[in-house]
């Protein structure tokens, strides 16, 4: 029985393993070619020196791009980290958000407050002045009296 490897005789291994019972009955693209239906003269079973070379560089550009995978690797690993860093500051600045709206309701309050307590001392700035107009009249009317009872004793 003679055997081929799947790319050079032209199919897949996932092809071959789909022909089922064709299998017995298939033939290379070569021997389809012929007509005894063996391989042509000069062509062995196996791969050629040349199809092993571009195989083996194929391979070579295959293990060339799987070197820089540790390094990929790594920089997503690193990425992740830096993203998990991400997430907890995203969290902390949350909780100085909401510390800060709470400090900035609070300012407000005061703010309301002062005014309040701004508006009573105007009030009482103004009960004062007329307290104080008050003890002016007052004074003059017992300085009155007084004067007034001594003159009619």
């Amino acid at each position: 029985m003679k055997q081929y490897d799947f790319s050079c005789a032209g199919i897949t291994k996932i092809g071959f393993q789909k022909l089922g019972d064709r299998k017995a009955m298939w033939k290379c693209s070569t021997c389809k070619n012929t007509s005894s239906g063996s391989p042509a003269p000069g062509r062995s079973n196996f791969c050629t020196p040349s199809d092993l070379d571009g195989i083996r560089g194929e391979l070579r550009g295959l293990s060339e791009q799987m070197s820089s995978l540790p390094k990929l690797l790594d920089s997503v690993k690193n990425i992740q980290a830096e993203l998990a860093d991400l997430k907890t500051i995203k969290c902390e600045l949350s909780v100085v958000k909401d510390s800060l709206d709470y400090v900035h309701a609070s300012i407000d309050m005061l703010i309301a407050r002062i005014a309040e307590v701004d508006r009573e001392i105007q009030t009482l700035q103004k009960t004062k002045e007329d307290v104080t107009r008050l003890e002016h009249r007052l004074q003059k009317l017992e300085a009155v009296f007084n004067d007034g009872g001594s003159g009619h004793d």
